[in-house]
């Protein structure tokens, strides 16, 4: 647990009722350096973005199922195994920590959004906000969604890439301990992909149906996560981002 401490600390400083608004209040607090802008009925934007190139937008949405909300209600996390098993609220609350220690730890690189959507588990409705809303400039967009996955469970991270690029997957698979897929557990990429969006999900693999207090991931798995993440934040160059009508996933196919 001392190796994922950090992570740990943060979750649990927002693993708090996003129908009461404190979830949202407490990231933006602690983002609050880089002048988080809350956007009714779609969510959090952290925007870095410029009028040159293309515009990387990495998502990771905050609402929370019914049963995890209860359970930070009642001051319920994680729970930690000998066998460094992590076991808990894990969707979306742990790609939301790694993210906000991602930007504390390393800022944001220019031509960078962030955006934490709300309704991601009632329909998608904060991710189709922002695509309606961003219509005229999805094209300078590429997206990157954060969440957890029952997907490549051997592979440490999880790509799920419906229209793969083949120079952007090389970057991927040189730098990420990543399996790649085009099988899409749904979330808000698949509102990024009907509207005629860009980009992939990036998932923390787990065990056990997401939305139960028994899903679990690992800490190595948290941490390859992790390093994965600050590569396609800090480094990865979406700039050829068009899909090259290639089936080039590195012949790892869920």
């Amino acid at each position: 647990m001392e190796r994922i401490q950090h992570i740990v600390d943060t979750f649990e400083a927002i693993a708090k009722s996003d129908r009461t608004f404190e979830k949202q209040n407490a990231i933006m607090e602690i983002l609050e350096e880089f002048n988080p802008e809350y956007i009714e009925g779609m969510g959090i934007i952290i925007n870095n973005s410029s009028d040159e190139g293309v515009t990387k937008v990495i998502v990771s949405h905050y609402d929370l199922v019914g049963v995890f909300d209860k359970g930070f209600k009642a001051g319920r996390t994680l729970e930690f195994s000998d066998d460094d098993y992590v076991n808990g609220a894990l969707d979306n609350t742990i790609t939301n920590a790694v993210l906000i220690n991602e930007i504390l730890k390393n800022g944001l690189p220019e031509n960078t959004m962030i955006l934490f959507t709300d309704g991601e588990e009632s329909g998608m409705w904060g991710m189709r906000a922002f695509m309606s809303a961003s219509k005229e400039n999805i094209d300078e967009m590429f997206f990157i969604n954060l969440d957890v996955t029952n997907d490549n469970w051997d592979f440490m991270t999880s790509v799920e890439y419906d229209n793969p690029n083949k120079g952007i997957s090389l970057q991927i698979d040189e730098n990420i301990k990543a399996g790649f897929t085009t099988d899409r557990f749904a979330d808000d990429m698949s509102a990024v992909v009907s509207a005629g969006g860009d980009g992939f999900s990036y998932c923390v693999p787990t065990i056990e149906y997401c939305h139960t207090y028994k899903s679990a991931t690992t800490i190595q798995h948290l941490l390859d996560y992790e390093q994965g993440l600050t590569y396609l934040v800090q480094e990865l160059n979406v700039q050829d981002k068009e899909p090259d009508g290639s089936s080039y996933i590195m012949g790892r196919v869920g």
